[in-house]
């Protein structure tokens, strides 16, 4: 981008989900990369929230749970840009959501941050609530949207199902007569 043409900062949010047997330290990197790639385009992260592991609607890499990050920041298109293309090359990133919270333009310079919701907090209290006994399903017992019917059933696509109709004889009639 020429020096001469203003950067157009806006307000984006993003939610992105890690794979539950993501260790700390890839975490971390992961962090890490996030916070690099907003301070290198001058953005400015306004909030970070670890919203903790939850059940995806549908397995993803054969994972049924996912730890879940919130941010808000503020940034350019090209940051955001750069911030996806990372994230989607990221093993332990199963998806991410980025929208834009708002199109009025914003100065990061002059937006008041408090740093303590702008921390990444660690994942290392989380995964030792995966990790715990407690934690596990009894064996026998079905997931959250696991059929009960069908414990073994892998296969996560919505099955039709088709009502049996009986077979209406008058039609049949009708084309034998016709052809009379």
């Amino acid at each position: 981008m020429h020096a001469f043409v203003p950067k157009r900062h806006r307000e984006y949010e993003l939610i992105y989900v890690l794979s539950p047997t993501t260790t700390p330290a890839g975490a971390t990197r992961i962090a890490d990369f996030i916070t690099e790639v907003v301070g290198a385009h001058e953005g400015k992260i306004i909030k970070v929230d670890l919203w903790g592991i939850r059940t995806l609607a549908y397995r993803i890499h054969g994972f049924r749970q996912g730890i879940y990050y919130f941010m808000r920041f503020i940034g350019t298109q090209g940051m955001v840009e750069e911030l996806e293309r990372r994230l989607r090359i990221s093993e332990p990133v199963l998806r991410f959501l980025n929208v834009k919270a708002s199109d009025r333009l914003v100065d990061p310079a002059s937006y008041q941050v408090n740093e303590e919701e702008a921390k990444f907090t660690p994942i290392d209290e989380i995964l030792a609530r995966l990790a715990s006994p407690e934690a596990e399903v009894p064996e026998g017992a079905a997931l959250e949207g696991e059929d009960e019917a069908h414990p073994d059933k892998t296969d996560d696509r919505p099955v039709a199902v088709v009502p049996d109709v009986p077979k209406d004889d008058s039609d049949d009639d009708d084309e034998e007569d016709d052809e009379d």
